[in-house]
């Protein structure tokens, strides 16, 4: 192969390597363009993880009745309905719902008609900026100081677009 050749099949696996993360930062865009939102109030902890950044813990239900025939590492899907004011996952099913929001799990454990779901990562955790993870710890540590024997509560907002959800923190912030 001569020297243009290589070139020319360098510079294309840049673009295709460059390609696959433009592509993810597009769908996440999607999603809360395009997604239904659903508020979500979670409890107000002091967020921290090492590796990734910081988060609030969204605690999203994971357990399920479930009857028909399915194995550990199948997919179901669900329908997230609002349901007194909450979100919540509803109407299990193997296959894919033609319209709607929904959410695709994967089936981590099952004994019966109990059925544990590897929900989504925007159903579990919400990353955020230092600075909100600063004045959220200031708020934590300020209510657990004080007589409060509830911290306060956090409200997200989960946008639900074609089986993928992404997290913000609702611009309404904390809660008392």
């Amino acid at each position: 192969m001569n020297r243009s050749g290589k070139l020319l099949l360098f510079g294309g696996l840049c673009v295709l390597y460059l390609s696959f993360p433009v592509y993810m930062i597009r769908q996440k865009k999607a999603v809360v363009r395009k997604g239904i939102a659903y508020d979500w109030e979670t409890p107000l902890t002091s967020p921290q993880e090492s590796y990734r950044g910081y988060y609030l813990s969204i605690d999203f239900p994971a357990e399920y009745t479930y009857s028909d025939a399915i194995r550990k590492g199948d997919y179901l899907y669900a329908r997230l309905r609002q349901i007194d004011g909450r979100p919540q996952l509803t109407g299990l099913t193997p296959q894919q719902p033609a319209e709607g929001p929904y959410v695709r799990a994967r089936v981590r454990y099952r004994e019966s008609s109990l059925v544990i779901l590897d929900l989504p990562p925007g159903l579990s955790k919400v990353y955020i900026p230092k600075e909100t993870y600063q004045r959220l710890s200031t708020e934590y540590e300020e209510a657990l100081l004080s007589d409060r024997t509830d911290p306060g509560s956090v409200l997200v907002t989960l946008f639900v677009w074609k089986g993928r959800v992404e997290a913000r923190l609702s611009p309404a912030g904390t809660q008392g």
